[in-house]
């Protein structure tokens, strides 16, 4: 029945195997982030420049000197909207790309639904505000709707698909000055991204089959291994086949608490004088009880006399 397998696993040189695995898998990991780089080099350079002029906000407080950063950060990315600079009274001094939102330079955010985190100005009553944290800063359409929890939050809100057509909703990131009141609103129109979904349907399929084809080599090798050694193949290739990791520490814990034949390379008990296969001596033993000492004793630890080696 495994025959077929034998000669398989028996002529293949899973060194070479190993190290091409290895090379092929970097190349196809490395060209994937690459990708992956390309694809959100807008998100990227967003979230950049967020956290920058965030952890500036924290350190340095908000002030009209930070208008500049605010163009950059509306300029990286196609999704926002605006990017707006507010005061304590909420009147808005500085807007990066002058969307018009808000009425009469004022943006007053009220929350739609105390259950919701859903907020609207009362004068622009077709706009709402879907308010996302800033780990969220990187999210596209795709992922954002295709996320099971995120769209059942969306499915639940009362007004989300009965409106949804008819109203805007735009994604807001925001931080505040607590000292002087000043807040930075950062609007997102989430737009999908070209070969975004394509992108990460290829890499979890990519991840599957580089995890899928190291979980069998692992399987194949033990298997290759414990044939070499005279030890039942199939049960351990079986084992570690299901287990994998968990099964490879135990099976190198065996092989350590034995030892291997060097003239045929079976797996032997450490007390044996002789291999039960080749019949090749492996220990040396004292010539008086018998007892197995090793190359350093100069007595037998058994019947105390004197070793010849």
């Amino acid at each position: 029945m495994f025959k077929g397998l034998d000669k398989f696993v028996n002529a293949t040189d899973f060194r070479k195997v190993s190290k091409w695995y290895i090379i092929v898998s970097l190349c196809l990991v490395i060209g994937t982030l690459a990708w992956g780089g390309y694809i959100f080099k807008d998100k990227i350079a967003l979230t950049m420049n967020y956290h920058n002029i965030e952890e500036q906000a924290e350190k340095q407080g908000i002030d009209k000197s930070i208008q500049e950063q605010l163009g950059n950060l509306a300029n990286s990315s196609a999704d926002i909207k605006d990017v707006l600079l507010l005061d304590k009274d909420n009147n808005i001094i500085y807007s990066a790309k002058n969307s018009g939102l808000g009425k009469d330079n004022k943006l007053v955010l009220t929350k739609v639904n105390d259950k919701r985190q859903f907020f609207q100005d009362v004068n622009i009553p077709d706009t709402y505000f879907k308010v996302i944290g800033p780990r969220n800063v990187l999210l596209t359409k795709d992922v954002y709707r295709d996320s099971k929890d995120i769209k059942k939050e969306f499915d639940n809100d009362f007004f989300y698909d009965s409106n949804y057509n008819t109203q805007k909703i735009y994604f807001l990131n925001y931080f505040a000055d607590r000292k002087n009141g000043m807040k930075v609103f950062i609007v997102n129109d989430l737009k999908p991204i070209p070969y975004a979904k394509v992108f990460i349907g290829f890499s979890a399929a990519l991840l599957m089959l580089l995890f899928g084809l190291y979980w069998i080599l692992v399987a194949l090798w033990v298997y290759k291994d414990a044939n070499r050694r005279k030890l039942n193949a199939p049960l351990w290739g079986l084992l570690i086949l299901i287990t994998n990791i968990v099964g490879l520490i135990v099976y190198t814990i065996y092989k350590q608490n034995n030892q291997t034949c060097y003239k045929c390379e079976s797996l032997q008990n450490k007390h044996n004088t002789f291999c039960s296969y080749c019949g090749t001596r492996i220990n040396k033993s004292c010539e008086k009880c018998g007892t197995i000492v090793t190359k350093n004793d100069t007595f037998c630890v058994h019947c105390g006399a004197k070793l010849d080696h």
